[in-house]
């Protein structure tokens, strides 16, 4: 009778540490990859509905994980877009959204120093608008400012960065795809702006509810394949790269930084000020970095590596 027992007792155990194993490999398979610092820094790490991993780092600062991998970089639109080629990049998070004036404010106000004028104000109506009148070197001091209150490396995107985070692996057109732009989409120059402005660009027959910015997020209908929002439309982004018109002839092949030197700055996905050409994926567009406008603005870019290579096998292709 004991030696019954003492099996059915072996038996019991091993099945209670087959399942607990079974437990644990299900929670490894699904639980997030990424450094000690970004899990320490984030409230939450979890998946959003296009299956990408999200970082909530408070404040309303969340980022979209870009897994490694090649992507289709420029397009044969326009000469500055060409040679289309393939471009690897390793992984890094982008801010699901550009920079908010709330976010903003708190920089200025510690650093009592980069303001934007009251009369801007006119443009970005509420604290849930995107921080626009911010130049270059603005936003690169915010990354800075950022990046000493976290303990996070905080940078402006490349312009490869930014081009993979909106048209994903499928060189398509759009960050939602390949169908043109529409009021559900995108805030770009419509008929809200042509009855504020004198705007004869402005499409009439186009209504995205909203003459100048929009509240950061107001399209998930124009998400990339990874859900980051707003790269088309309402603000320009501010990359980090100089800018030339024919750097992609001899640009690298893995994790392009730009050119070495250069007058004008990379800015990319046009804006709630400019027509529909300007929304394509693969555009771009070069400007002093000096620049303040009311329609240009920056999102953060972190470049935060996982922990172990064979985690990141989970995500290939996403």
């Amino acid at each position: 009778m004991m030696k019954k027992t003492c099996v059915l007792t072996v038996l019991i155990m091993l099945g209670l540490l087959s399942i607990l194993s079974a437990q644990s490999e299900e929670k490894k398979k699904y639980a997030n990859p990424f450094g000690e610092k970004i899990n320490q820094q984030a409230k939450k790490i979890y998946k959003n509905s296009q299956n990408s991993w999200e970082a909530d780092l408070g404040n309303g600062i969340v980022l979209v994980y870009i897994p490694p991998g090649d992507f289709e970089m420029g397009s044969n639109e326009n000469k500055d877009e060409q040679p289309p080629h393939t471009v690897y990049l390793d992984g890094y998070w982008m801010g699901k959204t550009p920079v908010t004036v709330a976010q903003y404010k708190k920089f200025t106000s510690d650093t009592e120093d980069h303001f934007i004028p009251e009369w801007v104000s006119k443009y970005i109506p509420g604290d849930n608008h995107p921080a626009v009148w911010v130049s270059w070197e603005d936003a690169a001091a915010y990354c800075a400012w950022l990046s000493e209150k976290t303990g996070l490396h905080f940078k402006l995107p490349t312009e490869a960065q930014w081009e993979k985070a909106s048209r994903g692996t499928d060189s398509r057109k759009y960050p939602w795809g390949n169908f043109q732009p529409s009021g559900k989409t995108v805030n770009a120059a419509d008929k809200q702006l042509s009855l504020k402005e004198k705007a004869g660009w402005a499409d009439k027959d186009t209504d995205d509810g909203y003459a100048y910015t929009a509240p950061v997020g107001s399209y998930p209908d124009g998400a990339s394949p990874y859900g980051v929002l707003d790269m088309s439309g309402n603000v320009w982004d501010w990359c980090r790269d100089w800018f030339e018109n024919e750097y992609y002839i001899n640009s690298p092949k893995k994790n392009p930084t730009g050119p070495k030197r250069g007058r004008y700055h990379v800015v990319r996905g046009g804006s709630w000020n400019f027509d529909t050409k300007h929304l394509r994926c693969s555009s771009r567009f070069g400007i002093r970095p000096s620049t303040c406008n009311y329609d240009l603005g920056f999102r953060l870019c972190l470049e935060e590596l996982p922990q172990r290579h064979e985690d990141t096998k989970v995500h290939k292709g996403s």
